[in-house]
């Protein structure tokens, strides 16, 4: 059973690879509903096949998602968001699928997709967050002051050098909302507890 469940959460490791499928697929479609709309040219059999295939990828990857929210490296909590988001996404999908067979419905399909396009953005977003930090897409580096690197006689090697490279390279996946095999790279007392292994 261990072999089974260790199986299925590998599986959920696809998340990342699947998920670009529909975003890409949703804008594509996209570009041909507003094609289709304002220039008067009839695409419905592109953007038939474009909106299933995009439910279709978005069916994937949700059930991907959820799979990969089975690892004990993720905390639903935080988690949540970006869950609901998704489930959102593919509902709004399956409802571009149903409203583009149905005759006289071309404003609710409009709207619907773009009540899809919002979703699968936040989504998005919250998953970036999620795999990247809480701080993915800030502006706030954009603003800030260069620092100046002062030679002095002696430094703080662990302020200095270590926390910096493992601000760029660790915490992203050892953090408060993801902490893989258990270990917390965000604070210096959490580092120290350790993880699983040690």
């Amino acid at each position: 059973m261990d072999f089974i469940f260790e199986l299925v959460k590998y599986f959920g490791k696809f998340h990342p690879l699947v998920l670009h499928l529909p975003i890409g697929s949703l804008l594509m479609t996209f570009l041909l509903v507003l094609f289709s709309r304002f220039q008067k040219e009839k695409l419905d059999k592109a953007i038939r096949i474009g909106v299933d295939f995009s439910f279709a990828g978005s069916f994937m990857a949700a059930l991907l998602g959820y799979l990969l929210s089975l690892d004990d490296a993720y905390d639903f909590n935080s988690l949540k968001f970006h869950f609901w988001a998704g489930i959102v996404t593919l509902i709004l999908s399956f409802s571009l699928c149903v409203l583009h067979r149905i005759k006289g419905k071309e404003n609710a399909f409009f709207g619907s997709y773009l009540l899809t396009l919002i979703a699968l953005s936040v989504a998005g977003h919250k998953g970036g967050q999620i795999t990247h930090g809480e701080d993915y897409l800030s502006t706030a580096e954009l603003f800030e002051e260069p620092n100046f690197i002062i030679v002095k006689d002696s430094i703080d090697l662990y302020k200095e050098v270590v926390q910096v490279v493992f601000e760029d390279k660790c915490i992203s996946c050892h953090n408060a909302n993801k902490s893989k095999s258990g270990l917390r790279l965000d604070s210096y007392d959490l580092m120290m507890y350790g993880g699983e292994r040690g």
